[in-house]
């Protein structure tokens, strides 16, 4: 609860790297609602995923940000999200 929108982001960069993930966090200008741009080399080739955080400790995530990260997909079709 005490950490910053950014640093929500940082720390769930973070963690996608400790699971052997390339991270990068995105700016806020042209994002396209993804916050952090994941790969890592399989044995299929690479992966690539998007994650959009949303850290709201004692909120709910719904329809609307579902919808927002479907959305966001558009912009990254190869990536699992």
């Amino acid at each position: 609860t005490r950490l910053t929108p950014l640093e929500f982001e940082e720390f769930m960069a973070n963690l996608y790297e400790h699971m052997g993930y390339k991270t990068e966090l995105t700016s806020k200008s042209g994002d396209h609602g993804v916050d952090v741009i994941g790969r890592r080399l399989t044995q299929h080739g690479v992966e690539k995923i998007i994650v959009q955080c949303k850290h709201r400790p004692s909120g709910v995530i719904g329809e609307p940000e579902v919808r927002d990260l479907i959305g966001a997909w558009q912009e990254h079709r190869d990536a699992r999200i």
